[in-house]
């Protein structure tokens, strides 16, 4: 099987083309990945609003801000 000129450029012009793509794509993945374990130990208090790391000793953390309490996933709620 011969190739003409025309069609090694072709080839080679798709080729390049996927390996973008397919680069493109695991780097979203991995920056998905990476933001989600970011949230997982960001606390948000619900009063003053200061984010910060959160310390996993249990469900409820003290702000170093303000010293309210807040919830690990119920930082919405007011009360």
């Amino acid at each position: 099987m011969d190739l003409s000129l025309d069609e090694f450029v072709t080839g080679l012009i798709w080729m390049s083309l996927i390996l973008v793509a397919l680069s493109s794509l695991f780097s979203r993945w991995l920056h998905r990945k990476a933001e989600k374990r970011i949230t997982c130990v960001r606390m948000v208090c619900r009063l003053c609003g200061r984010v910060s790391v959160a310390e996993r000793h249990g469900k409820i953390s003290h702000c170093a801000s303000c010293g309210k309490l807040n919830l690990y996933r119920g930082n919405g709620r007011l009360g």
